[in-house]
């Protein structure tokens, strides 16, 4: 992990927001006390709690260079253009763009927060950027699955906030014509935290680059792991 990773603190966050990492003094909590600090009624919990990890996740922080292109690809489809990245991706009916950490090296994102009848959130969220790990770019074959590896892990204790993690699939796949690697995890909680679910994959570009993508879900289902697969393989490199 790069030097400056890890922990942040509050600073040059908007208004009430609260910052993604906890305090030193909170990492002992749940998931559900780092979020609420207080007690608080089970019912109420369980309906606010929904979006929480992701929208801390997809904390907007003015991605200036990202172009929205509307029917680049068909009748009415939405795709969003990184320029930085040098990719572009397609954005899913009900997801906004520009959710990205502040923190880390993405560069360009779009985030779902649907509230339901319940009360209930439903939250997801597409991460992009250039891959930022250690070394030299990955190569197809190993070095390509550790470079996954290494980014799911990462972004997993980032975001998740969660031990031990659950191993999902895992395995190696084409997008846009060039090699990749992707790996599953899951994250299980206390009884008023849903369960949380990130995919991360690495793609080698034509030029000897490498681009990351992070998908997260929470609640973990069957209907966010299928967006994020759709963007993930509608994913263009330039």
């Amino acid at each position: 992990m790069q030097e400056g990773r890890g922990r942040a603190g509050d600073g040059g966050l908007p208004p009430g927001v609260r910052p993604m990492f906890p305090s030193a003094d909170e990492d002992e909590l749940p998931p559900s006390g780092r979020h609420y600090r207080r007690p608080v009624p089970p019912r109420q919990a369980r309906r606010s709690w929904g979006a929480a990890l992701l929208v801390a996740a997809a904390v907007l922080a003015g991605v200036g260079a990202v172009l929205l292109i509307r029917g680049a690809a068909g009748p009415g489809e939405e795709r969003l253009s990184d320029p930085v990245a040098r990719v572009s991706y397609a954005v899913p009916d009900g997801w906004t763009r520009g959710a990205e950490a502040s923190t880390t090296s993405f560069t360009s994102g779009i985030s779902l927060d649907e509230r339901r009848e319940d009360g209930s959130i439903a939250a997801a969220a597409v991460l992009v950027g250039p891959w930022d790990g250690p070394g030299d770019p990955p190569e197809e074959g190993e070095s390509l699955r550790r470079a996954a590896a290494e980014v799911s892990e990462r972004y997993a204790a980032l975001f998740l906030h969660a031990r031990p993690l659950r191993p999902g699939e895992e395995g190696p796949l084409t997008i846009g014509g060039r090699p990749a690697y992707s790996r599953e995890v899951g994250a299980v909680y206390d009884e008023l935290t849903p369960p949380a679910y990130l995919r991360a994959v690495v793609v080698l570009a034509r030029d000897g680059r490498a681009v990351m993508i992070v998908g997260l879900a929470q609640p973990d289902g069957d209907d966010r792991r299928a967006a994020i697969d759709a963007v993930v393989r509608g994913l263009r490199l330039g």
